[in-house]
């Protein structure tokens, strides 16, 4: 397969959840054709009522999920210049921006950046004409190919990104409503308690509620309960 017949993607980091703090430029970064598959989900819930029939009730609409494999592979040239002189970022470099700029924490906001997505013209509903929002939940990196001296030149790297919804959805995020949300591969807790209660500090609470040991114990296909509580009573104790 050429370079020229491989789909692209770019992808911005932001420092603010509106995305209006660029952290850092833009990246074109191919991926493997087939791998971009967008999950969307509605929550329900079985609920008992005494003296009546069972029924379910809809609990809430779950995040969006996106999952693709970017390539990263010889040489990334950031503009003409650089590529005219041969100078380049090596895959192994790539590879730590992707990290550094997309997962890892911010010393300033105490949070990964956020991150939108955009594929081009042909955008998945719902997202014809506008980009995927969200963050970079889970990074596998594996290497497909070194120089024979150790040194990687193709690496395939599976990302999930999890969609921040929209500000207008927040009331569906009330933190004096319980809220069930089910975990999907890559998942953190600590990001799910932030969606909802805008406060990722309050995992280890959560993780109680849920009797789990510590909020790191959560698995795929799990359902999570979100309670109301006051969490300025709940952060002092």
């Amino acid at each position: 397969m050429s370079d020229a017949s491989l789909p692209t993607l770019t992808l911005q980091a932001y420092l603010d959840q509106a995305c209006n703090k660029k952290n850092g430029d833009g990246w074109i970064i191919p991926y493997l054709p087939g791998s971009l598959k967008l999950a969307f989900s509605n929550e329900q819930k079985e609920v008992k009522v005494l003296g009546s029939t069972s029924k379910v009730a809809y609990q809430g609409t779950s995040a969006a999920t996106l999952t693709v494999t970017l390539l990263l592979y010889r040489v990334y040239y950031d503009d003409w210049s650089s590529f005219k002189s041969g100078k380049g970022r090596a895959v192994k470099d790539q590879l730590k921006l992707l990290y550094s700029s997309l997962y890892q924490v911010n010393g300033d906001t105490h949070q990964p950046s956020f991150v939108t997505v955009d594929w081009g013209e042909d955008l998945l509903l719902p997202y014809a004409g506008k980009k995927f929002r969200g963050v970079l939940t889970r990074v596998d990196a594996s290497e497909q190919h070194n120089d024979g001296k150790g040194i990687p030149t193709y690496i395939k790297v599976d990302c999930s990104f999890t969609e921040i919804p929209p500000d207008v959805d927040a009331k569906k995020n009330s933190p004096d409503l319980t809220h069930y949300r089910k975990v999907v591969a890559g998942d953190r807790l600590d990001y799910k308690t932030w969606q909802i209660y805008g406060d990722g500090s309050l995992a280890p609470q959560v993780a109680r509620s849920n009797d789990l040991d510590s909020p790191r114990l959560i698995q795929p296909g799990q359902t999570l309960s979100f309670p109301p509580f006051s969490t300025s009573v709940e952060a002092a104790t």
